[in-house]
């Protein structure tokens, strides 16, 4: 069960993490912002929270334990969706607190997600603003 899952998880992420190098390269090499544009760039961040949500759903799956959820009878939902929800959430700096990270590893991959974000965000928020005052 263990391999099964590392591998399935390793392949999802390599599947992904293609469509997101291939969706940045894109917003890279674009001189005009359009709606296209902005539509790659929201898909290239939503891309980062589910490749975070397939590393988050794998360690939940090994160790629920990593995670400590306040209410337990408010999340009556499947571990796939938790690690959704703990990934954007992270992801956004939002951080309701519904799920906390109590695992040092993952406390640590959600330190990085959380930088991931922020420093996406701020590259490509910055990048469409010079394509958008130098195409007027």
């Amino acid at each position: 069960m263990f391999f099964f899952l590392v591998t399935a998880t390793v392949i999802k992420i390599l599947v992904f993490g293609y469509e997101w190098i291939s969706t940045v390269k894109v917003l890279a090499y674009r001189q005009k912002v359009t709606g296209h544009t902005i539509m790659l760039a929201i898909i290239a961040y939503l891309f980062i929270g589910i490749i975070w949500s397939f590393i988050y759903f794998m360690i939940w799956q090994i160790d629920p334990y990593s995670f400590k959820i306040s209410d337990i009878r408010e999340y009556q939902l499947k571990p796939w969706n938790l690690a959704m929800y703990f990934s954007l959430i992270t992801l956004t700096t939002v951080g309701y607190g519904g799920i906390i990270p109590t695992g040092r590893w993952v406390m640590l991959l959600a330190n990085l997600e959380a930088m991931a974000g922020a420093i996406f965000l701020t590259v490509i928020v910055a990048r469409l603003v010079s394509l958008y005052s130098n195409s007027g």
